[in-house]
């Protein structure tokens, strides 16, 4: 029974409605797994060395860009900021891990959206 409803489960995790650019931190498949049944595809960057034409490939392909407060570079963050404004792409700042990185951009991506 557990199974049949798991199979169910991953049927309609399958489709990403939305793609969160997820700037900051050390655990992109954590990320990739928790957006992925959310129903989010997950652009990552670890914000260790930022680039401006990695983040505005990134950036431009979301509908919202996270940034993980506690784990971006402020030289990170201030240029994800500036392509988000210069791409007008919604830009949230989390404090939370994953889990509340992807909350934080769904609620970004649905009231925007909405």
């Amino acid at each position: 029974m557990n199974e049949q409803l798991l199979e169910k489960r991953n049927v309609v995790t399958d489709v990403c409605l939305y793609k969160l650019a997820v700037i900051g931190g050390t655990q992109e498949k954590t990320f990739k797994k928790i957006g992925k049944q959310a129903g989010f595809e997950i652009l990552f960057d670890n914000a260790y060395k930022p680039k401006k034409d990695r983040y505005h490939s990134i950036i431009t392909q979301a509908d919202c860009v996270v940034i993980i407060v506690r784990d971006c570079s402020h030289k990170a963050m201030w240029l994800a900021k500036r392509i988000a404004k210069a791409t007008n792409t919604p830009i949230r700042f989390s404090h939370g891990g994953a889990t509340g990185a992807i909350l934080d951009g769904a609620k970004a991506c649905y009231t925007i959206r909405d």
